[in-house]
């Protein structure tokens, strides 16, 4: 999303929004028998596990230190502000806004509206700045 407004021909305000909802659920896991083939053999038949009732999947096996796959629903809104004024030619002030907000689940189900208000009420970072300019040679 993107939004550009006009003041005056020396005042702006640009603003930029990324919002991201992705889910995952892994099903019908299968790994190959032998490589460059379409032989497959089944979760428990080679060097890893699926656990269906906890729905990870353990890619070296159980017990080992190697991290898990689940199911995941991963949401992310990124946005930023930027208004800018060239109080005199060639001369300018900024100021800057941005804030990034994150939020990670197991659950694999798409509901935007709860997925979108948990967005909403994550931890929010924004980092802030101010520019100013001053062109010397007049």
């Amino acid at each position: 999303m993107r939004l550009n407004v006009s003041f005056t021909p020396r005042m702006t305000l640009q603003f930029y929004g990324q919002p991201l909802i992705a889910t995952g659920r892994y099903s019908d896991f299968r790994e190959l028998a032998v490589p460059k083939s379409l032989d497959f053999v089944g979760p428990g038949s080679g060097p890893w596990t699926y656990d269906p009732a906890t729905r990870e999947f353990d890619i070296d096996g159980p017990g080992s230190q190697a991290p898990r796959v689940r199911d995941f629903n991963t949401k992310s809104l990124r946005g930023n502000a930027v208004f800018r004024w060239e109080y005199l030619p060639g001369s300018a002030f900024y100021l800057v806004w941005t804030q990034q907000r994150t939020d990670d689940q197991s659950i694999p189900d798409f509901e935007f509206g709860p997925s979108f208000r948990r967005l909403v009420n994550a931890e929010a970072d924004n980092i802030f700045l101010a520019k100013l300019t001053y062109y010397l040679n007049r």
